[in-house]
């Protein structure tokens, strides 16, 4: 057994170089240097206390310090093995032999300790997760595609529930043709998506999917087990998972938009189910961690353009806007005719900037355009959008109010674009 004591200041030493005190104003940077130094410091403490009589018990409390304060497994184990290699290089240069046996030993036996414990409480936030995305899909009034999203979620809980040691493996359903998912996609599917690229997509990421299975569940039944490179593949697999749900959404919506209400004379949506579609899409994207966001669109000076050329040529230009929404959009997008010359847009698993960056590119296709009546006039006109994210992650419930607040702050955003001298993305 090493004398941590006596090899205490060189440890201190090498902890002092590896995080030195910095300071800086930057918030970011601040609280980057704060978790440095407190990995730093749960280090020092469990070296100082350290004795051959306490090992497993100090391990257990670093380790719970660690978990705690939310100190991943890739920043701890870099932190022991960095330090490791310090004292080895150390105890290299004074031939101290015998102590160099052993602490090559002790950090084996942490490392092991360390990745069995994060393991362990990887899967229980892992299954936590996975609960808690099956409460938002039960939250949909019609689940349509997305039961198909809940029943892969549940073999997702029944491997992590075998990984935990509560059922056993054969109970899983490792061929990716025979569970339930696997018997709809290459069964019963519906024929119109099955020449989608999405429904190609899913069926690469579920084959995919069952042969990381198949590779976690042999490593696991293996010894002496690997703690660490399953933390890895359980990552792997739920960030598959979640590309799966993401996919099978898109299906959702491009299926569901084909029957809802039209308008007759854009043939986009209607604001019949406005409220009821935007609350299952804000739940989707809770089940699939994703983001989505609303574009709120009206064209400028349209009073204008009905005064000088006619309200058939008015509805000319509105059909004109239609064309290019449907066409440079993703079919999986709802298209709203919010009223007159107003629309409203939702655009599914899509980030704030993406949102911005597809807004800009309906503003710059209208500015292209020209629209040429029946009598041959040529009208050009222009867009102005409102521009809002929608974090669903940070909603607890999703509510008429909530619906309405998104819908609000669209709106908010559209007149600053008007405001602010129209043809424009606020």
């Amino acid at each position: 057994m090493i004398d941590w004591q006596r090899y205490l200041p060189l440890i201190e030493s090498i902890l002092a170089d590896s995080y030195p005190v910095l300071e800086s104003e930057n918030q970011s940077t601040q609280d980057h240097l704060q978790l440095q130094r407190l990995r730093s410091t749960h280090l020092q403490q469990l070296f100082s206390q350290l004795t051959a009589d306490n090992e497993d018990e100090q391990i257990a409390l670093f380790v719970h310090a660690c978990m705690t304060n939310d100190i991943t497994y890739t920043l701890i184990y870099t932190d022991l093995m960095t330090l490791g290699r310090n004292l080895l290089g150390q105890l290299v240069y004074q031939q101290a032999c015998d102590d160099m046996l052993a602490l090559h030993k002790f950090f084996e036996r942490i490392e092991q300790q360390i990745s069995l414990a994060y393991l362990h409480n990887y899967l229980r936030q892992l299954a936590v997760r996975n609960h808690l995305r099956l409460t938002h899909l039960a939250n949909l009034s019609e689940k349509n595609l997305m039961v198909h999203y809940q029943n892969h979620l549940q073999w997702m809980i029944r491997l992590i529930d075998i990984l935990q040691g509560n059922e056993v493996a054969e109970g899983l359903e490792l061929d990716h043709l025979r569970c339930s998912f696997g018997q709809w996609l290459h069964g019963k599917a519906v024929s119109t998506l099955r020449s989608t690229s999405h429904f190609k997509e899913v069926e690469r990421l579920h084959i995919k999917l069952h042969k990381l299975g198949r590779d976690i569940l042999i490593l696991f039944q293996a010894k002496p087990l690997n703690s660490k490179h399953l933390i890895y593949l359980m990552s792997r697999l739920d960030y598959i998972s979640l590309e799966v749900g993401t996919e099978i959404a898109i299906l959702n919506d491009m299926m569901m938009i084909t029957e809802y209400h039209k308008d007759p004379l854009t043939g986009v949506l209607t604001r019949h189910l406005l409220d009821k579609i935007i609350s299952t899409q804000i739940e989707i994207a809770k089940a699939t961690e994703s983001t989505c966001a609303l574009l709120m669109m009206d064209l400028d000076n349209f009073k204008e353009i009905n005064d000088a050329f006619g309200h058939l040529a008015g509805d000319q230009v509105i059909q004109h806007f239609a064309t290019i929404l449907t066409t440079i959009l993703r079919k999986s997008d709802f298209i709203f005719r919010f009223g007159g010359e107003e629309f409203l847009v939702l655009v599914p698993s899509t980030t704030a900037e993406e949102a911005h960056n597809i807004a800009q590119k309906l503003r710059n296709e209208v500015n292209k355009e020209t629209v040429v009546t029946k009598e041959g006039q040529l009208i050009h006109y222009s867009v102005s959008i409102g521009v809002t994210s929608i974090e669903p992650s940070n909603l607890s419930f999703v509510t008429k109010e909530v619906v309405n607040h998104y819908i609000g702050e669209a709106d908010a955003r559209l007149y600053l674009a008007k405001r602010n001298g129209r043809n424009r993305v606020e």
